[in-house]
């Protein structure tokens, strides 16, 4: 008992101990694991058909550049969306982005019926700190590969492109009026899933308005406390001999609910002989919000997609026959990605404190200029009044007194001599006139002089009299 219970200096010891342990190998820990779970998620997938790996993708994202970005293998980027570990950030609540990815490969699918097949599964978060005020749109299409590699105003593609993909926005495609950028003030989590397509002959107003869409919950606000990681939604689109099934899991807990079945008959012969695949997501000058990508798969039959079953993220807790291990594991890993996506917003929001400090600090500079500046001006133009003014009092009390002197010293000079002063200056002695100016300037400066003097005795003297 006593060496178990040997004081509190001992079990402050090893809990100390117990901590640094903790937070030396809790990094190593928590980012082995979790790339071990992802392993063991992506494995548990169901046997489906014939996915196209180079225009799928999903976590972990382990693949750098040459600069140490972490990238999404097999797929290029434009404007920079972040990959992190386990999820794809195409845009940041923030306003003004446009970011893309888009594969360079491309895949075949008219193997199966004439007009080809295929189906595709994306899960995703669009989500934002604003409750109501959201936009613009997150998009995936898959179509000709030469085209999506173009930017254009068709969500991201040219208009002029051949494919057909899915949007998701606060607004239906139909509605024109997000053109303008005007904040969307929607009953908070709505968004509109569409369905779009084009062969290649529409423009872009003619494929909004032949879109087809409908409404979902699939907005998230992250002010709730109960958000996390795993607050995640889905969609799955099956294309079939130009029949269209577009389903959607807004809250990614397996219960799929049809959104749109149509049929597209007038795509181009051969559409599908080489098809690739894009991922947009762009938010106006007004409004913005999260646009993350956890995984998109893409696969070359129809039934592929919709024969799956899994939840992302499903930690399985109704299954009493699931392996308490792999329970663990898929709880780790749902942990982990929770902490990066939260890190990942800490670190937003204190670069965008950075940014807001850097501005004000930009601000002060400025305005701290301006006020030197005016500072020096105003200064400079008080001392010249103050000169001017100086100046324009000696000449007036110094001009008379002057006159005065001379007029005395010249009748006094022709009292004694006879001659006037007009006269002596005609003698030749025009050299002492300018000592005899110097003169009387001194003697008159002398007697402004005295009378400033006295003048500032008498109210130092009365100021301490009082």
């Amino acid at each position: 008992m006593a060496a178990r219970y040997s004081g509190r200096s001992l079990g402050t010891t090893r809990a100390n101990a117990a901590v640094a342990m903790f937070r030396q190998g809790l990094g190593r820990a928590v980012w082995g694991a979790a790339a071990g779970i992802m392993i063991l998620v992506c494995c548990a997938r169901p046997a489906l058909g014939k996915e196209v790996k180079g225009l799928s993708f999903y976590p972990p994202f382990q693949s750098f550049n040459a600069r140490g970005d972490r990238t999404v293998s097999a797929f290029n980027p434009l404007g920079a969306p972040a990959a992190k570990q386990n999820f794809l950030r195409l845009t940041p609540d923030a306003k003004e982005h446009f970011r893309s990815l888009y594969s360079p490969l491309s895949g075949r699918f008219s193997e199966g019926p004439v007009g080809g097949e295929f189906s595709l599964t994306m899960s995703f978060r669009v989500s934002g700190d604003e409750e109501k005020t959201h936009g613009k749109y997150l998009a995936v299409i898959l179509g000709n590969p030469d085209m999506i590699r173009r930017t254009g105003d068709t969500y991201g593609v040219p208009e002029d492109f051949i494919g057909v993909g899915v949007v998701i926005s606060p607004r239906p495609p139909s509605d024109l009026s997000d053109i303008s950028g005007a904040p969307i003030r929607a009953p908070g989590p709505r968004q509109f899933v569409s369905f779009i397509a084009n062969n290649g002959t529409r423009t872009t107003e003619d494929v909004r308005m032949a879109a087809n869409s409908c409404a979902s919950t699939l907005r998230y606000y992250q002010g709730r406390d109960d958000f996390n990681f795993l607050k995640m939604s889905r969609i799955r689109l099956g294309y079939y001999d130009g029949e269209i099934s577009l389903e959607v899991d807004a809250r990614n807990v397996g219960v799929w609910r049809k959104c749109i079945t149509t049929k597209v008959t007038d795509m181009p012969e051969g559409w599908l002989d080489r098809a690739g695949v894009i991922v947009v997501g762009e938010t106006s000058r007004e409004v913005s919000n999260n646009h993350d990508v956890m995984s998109l798969e893409v696969y070359t039959e129809k039934s592929d997609a919709f024969d799956a079953k899994k939840v992302d993220g499903d930690v399985e807790e109704d299954n009493p026959e699931a392996d308490l291990a792999e329970r663990k594991k898929k709880r780790m890993y749902a942990f982990k990605a929770h902490l990066e996506h939260e890190f990942d917003a800490v670190e937003r929001v204190l670069k965008d404190s950075v940014d807001k400090l850097a501005d004000v600090n930009d601000n002060m500079q400025s305005r701290i200029t301006k006020l030197e500046k005016d500072i020096s001006t105003e200064v400079f133009s008080q001392l010249n009044r103050r000169v001017k003014d100086i100046e324009s009092r000696v000449t007036k009390n110094a001009t008379p007194t002057l006159e005065n002197r001379l007029s005395v010293a010249k009748e006094l000079w022709s009292g004694e001599t006879g001659d006037s002063m007009e006269s002596l200056l005609k003698k030749n002695t025009g050299y002492r006139l300018p000592f005899f100016v110097v003169l009387a300037v001194v003697l008159a400066l002398f007697a402004v002089s005295v009378k400033q003097y006295r003048r500032l005795m008498r109210s130092n003297f009365l100021g301490g009299m009082r």
